[in-house]
């Protein structure tokens, strides 16, 4: 059986001062709390192009930059592994994107997209949002890997 592969995209302003968090309503233990915005990488899709995709289809805008293709402006940040499954955390830095996002009211999902200031961070964030975002920041070598076979 394959491990549940995910991609969770955490999109930036410029200056990495602001990010865009997706209001989950399903699955259940995500409803009512901010995540990064992605899901599902599908059979055979590597998490490079199932990033762009996703974040495509939660939020209308295709995450492009200038001449920068959308599989180019997601760079890996953070890999989470456990017992069954994998999620590829990407990052990515456009103010042009991170201001369409703002102008937005209406969404292809049910799952609202918000932005926030990274420093005023809502307090109900899903699991692993808070240390990954930040670790999507940070000046080390990406990506971090984590194996963490007690959390799922």
């Amino acid at each position: 059986m394959r491990d549940k592969s995910y991609v969770v995209g955490y999109m930036f302003n410029n200056e990495g001062t602001e990010v865009a968090l997706i209001l989950k309503n399903k699955p259940a233990d995500q409803v009512g709390l901010y995540n990064g915005i992605g899901g599902k990488i599908e059979n055979l899709e590597h998490s490079e192009d199932a990033m762009p995709r996703e974040f495509l289809e939660e939020t209308g805008i295709e995450a492009v930059n200038g001449n920068t293709k959308a599989t180019q402006l997601w760079k890996k940040s953070v890999y989470l592994q456990g017992e069954g499954w994998q999620v590829h955390y990407f990052r990515a830095f456009s103010t042009d994107i991170i201001e369409a996002l703002k102008a937005k009211t209406e969404w292809p999902t049910s799952e609202p997209v918000h932005v926030y200031a990274v420093k005023d961070l809502p307090e109900n964030l899903y699991t692993h949002v808070a240390w990954t975002l930040f670790m999507s920041l940070a000046p080390v070598q990406f990506p971090v890997r984590v194996d963490d076979p007690g959390v799922e």
